[in-house]
C-alpha cells in the first residue's frame, strides 16, 4: 500500500518507530515540519521525504495559517495514497483535503484549547478516522468520554521499545559513587526541572545532575551548569546514546506538571527506557504514570509542590536496601511490558 505520513517534527523517536513499522512492507512517503531542536535524530532511509516547512514550538495558532502552503506541497506530489496517517491536529485538518481508503490519527499528547469551536471540529475530525492510535489507555478513555469515540476505533500503542533497536544495547551496571546522579533526559520544557535544580543547589555536595536534550527551558538551565554538580551534554541520538546515558545515572527524573491533563494521562517512553536500563524513575504523583511506576515497583512518586524536599528523600532512599529493590524490580519485570509485540506491529 501507498502510505502518506504527516509529522509535526522529523526527529521524535516515536514517529521514527512508526515509520520503521511500516516502511519495509509498504511504500511510505513522509511529509514533515521542521523545528530547531533534536536535530540528531532523523527520518530513516527507505521512504520518500517531503519538507512542509518550519514551525515554532507551541505557536499553534501560526501553524493553522500555514495549512494552505502545506496543502499545495502535498498536492504537488501528484500521488494517490491508500492510507493517510496524521500525527498532529493541524496536519489532521490537512489530511481531510485528500482522498484515501483508510485514515489514521495518532495522539501522543492531548492538547486542550478553550474554544468551543475546537471541540466541535475535533469531534468531527475524530469521527472521520478509521483508526485512532493512542499511546496511553487513559487517552482512549478520555476520547471516548469527551468526544464519543467508539472503543472499536481506538488502538492503544504504548511508547514501548523496539526490540530490533535495543537487541544490541546492553543495560549498564549502576556505578558505585558517593554522589547521587540524577538524569534529566529529553525535551526540556517543564518547570519541575528548574525546581529540581534549585533544590539540589541547596545541598550540591551529595548530587550530580546530568542533563541531556534541548527545549524551551534551556536558556534558564544553562546558568546552573558548572561541571561540578550540574552537567549539560546537549542533544543525543536515539537510541544509540541511551546506553551511555543511563549507565551514568542512578535516577531518571521524569517529573512533569501534574495539573496538566496530558501529563496526568500520559505514559512516556522514559518509563520503558528506565526499566530496560535498570534505572529507578522519579515521577509526579497523581498521574497514570505514577500508578504504573508504583505497580511495577520501579521508582518513586513525588508531589510537584514539594520538590524542595526531594533531595533529602533520595539521600535517605540511597542509604537503605530500598534503592536496590527498585533496581531488582526493573530487572525482574517481564520484557513484554517494555517491548512492542507482534500485535503492536499490525497497525494496519
Amino acid at each position: 500500500m501507498k502510505i502518506l505520513i504527516l509529522l509535526p517534527v522529523d526527529s521524535q523517536p516515536r514517529f521514527i518507530k512508526r515509520i520503521n513499522l511500516l516502511k519495509d512492507e509498504h511504500e511510505v512517503t513522509v511529509a514533515y515540519q521542521q523545528r530547531d531542536y533534536f536535530k540528531k535524530n532523523s527520518i530513516p532511509d527507505g521512504c520518500k521525504k517531503v519538507i512542509l516547512g518550519k514551525v515554532e514550538n507551541k505557536k499553534y495558532h501560526k501553524r493553522i495559517f500555514k495549512i494552505f502552503n502545506y496543502y499545495s506541497k502535498i498536492k504537488g506530489l501528484n500521488e494517490k495514497f491508500d492510507v493517510i496517517y496524521a500525527f498532529s491536529f493541524d496536519l489532521l485538518i490537512i489530511s481531510m483535503f485528500f482522498k484515501c481508503k483508510f485514515r489514521i490519527y495518532e495522539i501522543g499528547d492531548l492538547r486542550r484549547v478553550k474554544l468551543k469551536i475546537f471541540d466541535v471540529l475535533n469531534k468531527y475530525l475524530l469521527s472521520k478516522q478509521d483508526q485512532i492510535i493512542v499511546t496511553s489507555y487513559k487517552f482512549g478513555q478520555y476520547l471516548n468520554e469527551k468526544y464519543d469515540v467508539q472503543p472499536s476505533k481506538i488502538k492503544v500503542l504504548e511508547n514501548k521499545l523496539e526490540y530490533k533497536s535495543f537487541k544490541d544495547i546492553t543495560p549498564g551496571l549502576i556505578k558505585s559513587s558517593n554522589k547521587i546522579k540524577i538524569g534529566v533526559i529529553g525535551l526540556l520544557r517543564y518547570q519541575q526541572i528548574l525546581d529540581l535544580l534549585d533544590a539540589v543547589a541547596q545541598s550540591p555536595e551529595r548530587f550530580e545532575i546530568h542533563i541531556y536534550g534541548s527545549g524551551t527551558l534551556l536558556n534558564r538551565i544553562l546558568p546552573f551548569i558548572d561541571n561540578k554538580t550540574f552537567f549539560y551534554y546537549g542533544e543525543f541520538k536515539y537510541p544509540n546514546d541511551l546506553e551511555a546515558i543511563y549507565a551514568d545515572i542512578d535516577f531518571n527524573f521524569v517529573m512533569y506538571d501534574s495539573t496538566d491533563l496530558n501529563v496526568r494521562l500520559a505514559l512516556p517512553n522514559k518509563l520503558y527506557e528506565s526499566i530496560y536500563f535498570n534505572v529507578p524513575i522519579i515521577v509526579s504523583s497523581n498521574t497514570y504514570l505514577s500508578e504504573k511506576v508504583l505497580e511495577y515497583g520501579v521508582g518513586i512518586s513525588w508531589d510537584i509542590n514539594n520538590i524542595s524536599k526531594l533531595p533529602g528523600n533520595l539521600i535517605e532512599l540511597a542509604s537503605t536496601t530500598k534503592y536496590q529493590e527498585l533496581i531488582d524490580s526493573c530487572k525482574k519485570l517481564d520484557r513484554e511490558n517494555i517491548f512492542l509485540n507482534e500485535a503492536d506491529y499490525s497497525i494496519l
